[in-house]
């Protein structure tokens, strides 16, 4: 095999191998993955969350209560029903009574010992926002409870067992003024 029909055969393949390492370089000119300094740098700090920001899942929570099906209530409220009774008069299981609960005082019921947890809190009523804070997570609305239960994350179920709750009385309380 003699020199010309070497280069005929390399010189394509050298060629070949010249243009694609110059449209790679090319490319990468033109599609720069580095990245850019901004004109001027604005200097921001995390505060730490309000209240009102956490607090934005149970107001939603308290809004959808007048709109919740209460059967619904009844039917989330059947992995409460393990631990607390609803009928009124009924004495305590592991939980306390929960017949008239909305605007009761916290930690009220007589023939049941509440943990330091929920004692803490007697000065405060089961407000529709207290008792969607408590379903929504009872370690976080009363730290040091005794309550077991993980809670109720979604807020239409929320809603619902909240208003389930508010039916079971001889006198509902007043919807709050934000599902009104």
């Amino acid at each position: 095999m003699n020199s010309f029909e070497l280069s005929k055969i390399f010189g394509p393949i050298f060629v070949a191998i010249i243009f694609i390492m110059a449209m790679t370089d090319f490319s990468s000119s033109i599609y720069s993955q580095k990245a850019e300094k901004p004109g001027y740098v604005i200097e921001v700090t995390e505060t730490a969350s309000t209240d009102e920001e956490e607090g934005e899942q149970i107001d939603q929570a308290v809004f959808m209560v007048a709109s919740a099906d209460i059967a619904s209530g009844e039917k989330v409220f059947k992995k409460c029903a393990a631990c607390h009774t609803v009928e009124e008069g009924a004495g305590a299981k592991a939980g306390p009574n929960l017949w008239n609960i909305l605007n009761r005082p916290i930690a009220s019921i007589s023939d049941y010992k509440y943990s330091g947890a929920l004692s803490a809190l007697s000065s405060e009523n089961w407000t529709y926002e207290n008792l969607s804070a408590f379903l929504t997570k009872p370690k976080d609305f009363a730290k040091g409870t005794s309550m077991g239960f993980a809670g109720v994350r979604k807020d239409e179920d929320r809603a619902a067992v909240i208003a389930y709750l508010r039916s079971l009385s001889s006198t509902p309380a007043d919807l709050p003024a934000a599902a009104e």
